[in-house]
């Protein structure tokens, strides 16, 4: 579980975030809704551990440094090793945990089985679509088994069609390994169609205005 409480976060005394709380359950899929520049990505740098903030944030019982933490950007194509295969990148955190090439396979091969990726596993980066490469990185953030799995605006530079897609994909693979998850969206259709429940943010200094059920 997630837990935020008063959380406020402040550059260079200009107040960013301002006394946050709420929870995630376990295995929960929350989104967090609101306009450009209101500080979403803040809040899920804060919960990474990343920046510096006030208040508390526990990912079950357990600060951030302390957790196992998936998180993937914006920006899909900086993200991956050009060098490397689809298989290779999304295997790449289990090869720095010194997991065997043929297991670190299997574990890819069985996590991408009936999902679209499963056609890609031998193609490099530059081989594949933008919302391919958006989907590599998802499954490589997941494949550790993260404690919370943290989701950064990541389909808005897809198309319609792509992010429709890509949306799917995703289901998929949160079918497959069951993890919290926080996405940060401006596009309140997005936050409907993919979260349980909607956090809604104000302008900065930002707070809570709203927690609703999803009405997907």
């Amino acid at each position: 579980m997630l837990s935020i409480k008063n959380l406020s976060v402040k550059f260079n005394h200009f107040e960013v975030l301002d006394n946050l709380s709420f929870n995630v359950k376990d295995n929960e899929f929350i989104a967090v809704f609101g306009p450009n520049g209101c500080g979403k990505t803040t809040l899920l740098k804060s919960i990474a551990g990343i920046i510096e903030y006030n208040g508390t944030i526990l990912i079950n019982d357990k600060k951030p440094k302390d957790s196992k933490i998936g998180f993937v950007f914006q920006s899909y194509s900086d993200s991956l090793l050009p060098w490397k295969t689809v298989i290779d990148n999304v295997a790449f955190p289990l090869e720095i945990n010194g997991v065997e090439t043929n297991k670190k396979h299997k574990i890819v091969k069985d996590f991408l089985r009936g999902t679209i990726l499963e056609e890609f596993l031998d193609y490099y980066p530059y081989q594949i679509s933008g919302g391919m490469q958006q989907l590599t990185n998802i499954a490589r953030a997941i494949i550790f088994d993260p404690e919370i799995l943290l989701l950064d605006e990541p389909f808005s530079s897809l198309d319609e069609v792509s992010k429709t897609q890509v949306h799917a994909e995703l289901r998929k693979f949160l079918k497959h390994k069951k993890v919290t998850t926080i996405l940060v969206t401006h596009n309140y259709q997005e936050a409907e169609t993919l979260a349980e429940r909607i956090i809604k943010l104000s302008k900065r200094p930002t707070k809570i205005t709203d927690i609703k059920e999803s009405e997907k």
